[in-house]
């Protein structure tokens, strides 16, 4: 997988304990927007990249007529999701 680190609008539901589970995400591609809708999270992980708390998210979608596994992040502190590696 390749490093992007793109920030992304994301539409997340929370479960019981309040940690978050993403839905669909809308991210900018050369001046256009596309959505992804999540088919399957394969993977959730807790780490603390830099010493802020994230949630690192191993998704599956099926993207331009291809299934590809992408994970996505989210930094607790700042509610800030990104599209970290696809």
């Amino acid at each position: 997988m390749k490093i992007l680190a793109k920030p992304v609008k994301m539409i997340a539901a929370f479960d019981e304990k309040g940690v978050p589970v993403p839905l669909r995400f809308k991210i900018e591609e050369d001046g256009a927007w596309s959505i992804i809708k999540i088919d399957k999270i394969i993977d959730t992980r807790a780490v603390r990249p830099a010493g802020m708390d994230a949630l690192i998210f191993l998704c599956q979608s099926e993207i331009r007529d291809t299934l590809r596994q992408y994970e996505l992040i989210y930094r607790i502190k700042t509610h800030q999701w990104e599209l970290y590696k696809i």
